[in-house]
């Protein structure tokens, strides 16, 4: 049984975005699922980041490439009006992040030369709040590329080095679309470093391993049922929060992942009840990086990435596809709080019960980190070895 954690931040919900919202957790889900069954050891990525970055890319498909794209990251209509709805939540989490810092920032780098729809850029901008930046692709790919990857650094807080890696851009390169997000919040109920040890983590039930492990005693939201616990640890402001979902001793993480839906959380967040806790979480960092066009292909989107796929909501010729889309994350857990960043380049090309609980989750377990009355899921992610910082 592998160690495992699943993270998500949540964003702040409004009642027209709810549908958003909603589908972007339901990606969320279906990517980390899809992620778990493929790879071994952590896992950490934005489905936010993800979701946001394809709905820009989206707003400029048509025919079956619209089709595909809405039916994995579960958009609705491709019209301004879900556009502008998405752009709204953004614009509520960057004015509304109370306490902790939180910035997410959209950018369409074009080459300077291609004629793009007098539309697309128009609705990039006034949606999705994205400057357009003007690129010599053809004749200076690299150093676009350079410029491109700068740009995430100083908006990541320098936490996402390198997004696009070398040769991921070139002659036919026409348009990158980036999503960067930067999260920093304290703990409302900060961890006592003099209350840290090295303590036991049970890899598999007859494996452990040290890690240093933060302990607290305080009144937070808890759920238990007979397959696991929840808790929930407010940042400062009480406007975020994490959630902590750990499978009982009788259970697997992989066997909450199977059974793990939007629905399921929705009943741990409505059942969560202020009780009295004492705690023991780790410590833990870990970043992850991703190249993903195999992997939405198999999620059910291969014409976006085919010389077959149709971006003609973009330019005025029908000749660009997506040639990879690259993801990174980092997240840091310690005493005072969290920080976590991420990062997305979408690249086009032309075509060719009241008692004192105790929670301690020294094996497999799930978190979410959230806004309190959201529902969209930022940041997802898989620790297999906390003590590993990859």
């Amino acid at each position: 049984m592998r160690i495992n954690i699943l993270i998500a931040l949540f964003s702040l919900s409004i009642a027209q975005g709810n549908a958003q919202n909603l589908s972007n957790n339901q990606f969320a889900i279906d990517f980390y699922k899809q992620i778990a069954n493929q790879e071994k050891g952590n896992i950490f990525f934005s489905p936010y980041s993800l979701s946001t970055a394809m709905a820009m890319t989206y707003a400029g498909a048509k025919g079956v490439t619209q089709e595909q794209i809405a039916q994995v990251f579960h958009f609705t209509a491709n019209n301004d009006k879900f556009h502008i709805q998405l752009g709204n939540t953004i614009k509520q989490i960057n004015s509304k992040s109370g306490a902790v810092q939180l910035k997410i920032v959209n950018n369409l780098w074009a080459e300077k030369n291609y004629p793009l729809t007098k539309t697309y850029p128009k609705l990039m901008t006034t949606a999705y709040m994205a400057a357009i930046k003007p690129m010599d692709f053809i004749n200076k790919f690299e150093e676009s590329r350079l410029s491109i990857n700068a740009n995430i650094l100083k908006t990541t807080n320098e936490k996402i080095k390198d997004l696009l890696p070398p040769n991921s851009l070139n002659t036919l390169t026409r348009l990158v679309l980036t999503n960067a997000i930067y999260f920093k919040g304290d703990w409302k109920v900060m961890f006592k470093k003099d209350l840290t040890s090295d303590r036991d983590f049970f890899i598999t039930p007859l494996k452990s391993i040290k890690c240093s492990m933060m302990s607290v005693k305080s009144e937070f939201s808890y759920y238990e049922d007979s397959k696991l616990k929840a808790l929930e640890l407010p940042y400062a402001g009480n406007n975020f929060s994490m959630v902590v979902i750990l499978p009982n001793s009788n259970n697997s993480l992989e066997d909450i992942t199977k059974m793990f839906t939007n629905d399921l959380l929705a009943d741990i967040q409505r059942e969560l009840g202020k009780q009295e806790v004492t705690i023991s979480i780790p410590k833990f960092k870990l970043s992850n990086g991703y190249e993903l066009k195999q992997l939405l292909t198999t999620m059910g989107m291969p014409q976006p990435f085919s010389d077959d796929a149709d971006f003609t909501g973009m330019t005025t010729k029908n000749n660009l596809k997506i040639s990879d889309v690259y993801h990174k994350a980092f997240i840091d857990v310690n005493e005072q709080g969290t920080e976590a960043a991420a990062a997305t380049a979408v690249v086009v090309a032309t075509k060719s019960v009241h008692r004192v609980q105790s929670f301690i989750a020294n094996r497999p377990f799930l978190f979410l980190i959230k806004e309190t009355p959201t529902g969209t899921i930022l940041f997802m992610g898989r620790v297999v070895d906390p003590t590993l910082s990859e």
